[in-house]
């Protein structure tokens, strides 16, 4: 394994319970091996946090109108409203990731024109199991739909989110980081969401 490393963690001071594996191979960053769930546990207590799941980069796009955002909800993996696009394929850029995911997720109708970035964030990631410490980095562009969306591939519905929807719906990136940081600038027209950030 190039780049591999192995860790040790000892069992004497009472941290890992009797039976627990104590060798991690990490690669890069990420448990490898058939005892991956044990490593996990371990590698919490060593590092405190779960290094088999490295963070997601993603890009997203923010579509407004008539104050509402168009959001989505995920067939499987988070309840949670998250914005339309998805991860990076090897050697995507952000727009030709728009691109692709929005094909998938959105339809014909969804093709994104008039691209601007808006800047990156870096939250926790929606998640429906509340232990999960997963990261997410959005790459985030305002812009417009060249016709209808409508949800498909692995989207199970569209929601045009209004300010004064229920914010405990969102992804916590939306809700804590992404929202309140667009309305303090102005690019988003809402006003309560700035007092929730």
């Amino acid at each position: 394994m190039l780049g591999a490393a192995l860790v040790y963690v000892t069992h004497d001071a009472g941290e890992l319970p009797p039976g627990l594996d104590r060798t991690l191979a990490l690669d890069a960053g990420r448990v490898v091996g058939e005892r991956a769930r044990a490593a996990v546990l371990a590698s919490r207590l060593v590092t405190g946090r779960d290094v088999s799941r490295p963070p997601i980069h993603k890009a997203g796009l923010l579509v407004v109108e008539r104050g509402r955002v168009l959001l989505c909800r995920k067939r499987r993996g988070t309840s949670c409203l998250i914005l339309p696009g998805g991860r990076h394929e090897a050697g995507e850029d952000d727009r030709a990731c728009l691109a692709r995911e929005l094909a998938e997720e959105l339809g014909p109708g969804g093709a994104p024109l008039g691209l601007e970035r808006l800047g990156r964030y870096e939250h926790r990631a929606a998640s429906d199991d509340p232990a999960s410490e997963q990261r997410v980095t959005i790459e985030l562009y305002a812009g417009r739909l060249a016709g209808e969306p409508r949800a498909s591939g692995e989207l199970a519905e569209l929601v045009w989110f209004g300010e004064d929807d229920d914010w405990g719906a969102l992804a916590p990136s939306l809700a804590e980081a992404i929202f309140p940081e667009l309305i303090r600038r102005g690019r988003l027209p809402w006003v309560r969401g700035a007092q929730r950030g």
